[in-house]
């Protein structure tokens, strides 16, 4: 079969239009905005401890140190709008934290899947292992609908797992993945971004304000401390986590927050 020029101009037409509609498609799916049903979601549906466990009788303060720092992560993100869901079911191996955000319509959302990594000594950065990738992601998804040991109630409710679930298999560009990092003794908050395979990206500068950050520490020592003198010693180990609390004064400025 012999085609004229004429006849293999329009198959070359016909076939980058092809490849046009195909290209437009990909990206309408990736923008596309994540609409979720929350509107008879609590803000924690668990009357467990949300894996607020610590090793009081070893004097092991690293899940105290760990879980101070998921509050300061949480606190930033509420401070900026932010509404953070439960995600750590029955302990620590799941996702740190998970937040949204509506957009100007208050019906689609913003997504955040947030590791938090913190330390009195050192970078905390060191201590994250690559661990919060997509596949991850959509595993604890799953397991966030199994039965609450509590109160033997779903967890999350599925619309909102499967949407979620949906926007991350998609690559939506409203969900982002951070790795937050805390050095307490030192005062500086550093967030990257993480890919798809949980490895760490790029870092994002001027995520937060370095005297906001600062402030913030300063007032959770005070009211750390506060509490700790009305409780009992079940929590001996985030006393001792919270004994470098005298470095916070001092703390100092970091360009990268």
């Amino acid at each position: 079969m012999i085609f004229t020029r004429e006849a293999m101009e329009s198959w070359l037409i016909v076939a980058l239009l092809v490849v046009v509609i195909a290209m437009g498609v990909l990206i309408v799916r990736r923008m596309w905005p994540i609409k979720l049903d929350i509107s008879y979601l609590p803000l924690s549906k668990s009357k467990t401890d949300m894996g607020l466990k610590f090793d009081a009788e070893n004097g092991d303060t690293r899940h105290a140190v760990g879980k101070i720092g998921e509050l300061v992560t949480a606190m930033l993100f509420a401070n900026k709008g932010w509404r953070q869901l439960p995600s750590q079911t029955t302990g620590m191996q799941q996702t740190d934290g998970l937040f949204i955000k509506p957009r100007k319509s208050g019906k689609y959302f913003d997504i955040a899947f947030v590791e938090t990594k913190a330390s009195f000594q050192g970078d905390p950065k060191g201590n994250y292992e690559d661990t919060m990738s997509v596949d991850e992601l959509l595993s604890n998804l799953v397991k966030y609908q199994e039965t609450d040991f509590d109160e033997a109630q779903k967890f999350m409710p599925k619309k909102t797992a499967t949407a979620l679930k949906a926007a991350l298999k998609r690559k939506s560009v409203f969900i982002n993945m951070y790795l937050y990092t805390h050095n307490f003794a030192a005062g500086e908050c550093c967030v990257y971004q993480l890919n798809r395979d949980g490895s760490v990206g790029t870092i994002l500068k001027n995520r937060h304000n370095a005297e906001e950050y600062k402030a913030l520490l300063q007032a959770l020592t005070i009211s750390l401390g506060r509490l700790l003198k009305l409780t009992n010693k079940e929590i001996d180990a985030t006393h001792a986590a919270m004994q470098f609390h005298t470095e916070f004064p001092t703390l100092r400025e970091t360009n990268a927050h």
